[in-house]
């Protein structure tokens, strides 16, 4: 008589519920009497509910593209570097995003300034740029005034972490 088939058990799984029902057993018991005291708990905000959608829907693709690759004989991805590369491919399209955001509510100022400067500097109130190398120049220094000055925006709103005390 052969025993049960034991390479269907998925082990992370297993050793997360014995952890749960491990740590389940371990909490008190509260009686009627003691529940009805405490008071329920706030709602979550509406960040939370999204925050764990977006890593439910992480950690579904990484097991869908597990199932894919052990279907197809392939070794199967490391969760937790797998969804380290999602977030920061994440991170990296949020931060790309609110770039180009900034930089269309504030590119004509910049263009100004800039265009300011190198008048001064010719002595030209009415210079503008009339060859392609004057243009591209330009432009490079409005897109590096524009990246410096949203890093400094971004490191503040980063520095301004919810999560934090103070």
């Amino acid at each position: 008589m052969a025993g049960p088939d034991f390479s269907l058990i998925d082990r992370r799984r297993l050793l997360a519920s014995a952890a749960a029902m491990t740590a389940a057993g371990a909490m008190p018991r509260a009686d009627r009497h003691t529940a009805a005291s405490h008071k329920a708990l706030p709602p979550a905000p509406a960040v939370q509910t999204t925050k764990v959608r977006a890593a439910k829907g992480r950690l579904a693709d990484i097991v869908r593209r597990n199932i894919i690759r052990r279907e197809a004989g392939l070794p199967l991805l490391l969760v937790a570097a797998e969804w380290r590369r999602i977030k920061r491919w994440e991170d990296r399209q949020a931060r790309d995003e609110a770039f180009e955001r900034f930089a269309a509510a504030h590119e004509k100022e910049i263009w100004g300034q800039v265009l300011k400067q190198r008048r001064e500097k010719e002595q030209n109130p009415d210079w503008w740029p009339h060859t392609l190398f004057e243009g591209v120049d330009c432009q490079r220094q409005v897109r590096k005034i524009l990246r410096d000055q949203f890093a400094r925006v971004w490191l503040v709103r980063l520095t301004r972490c919810p999560l934090r005390p103070g």
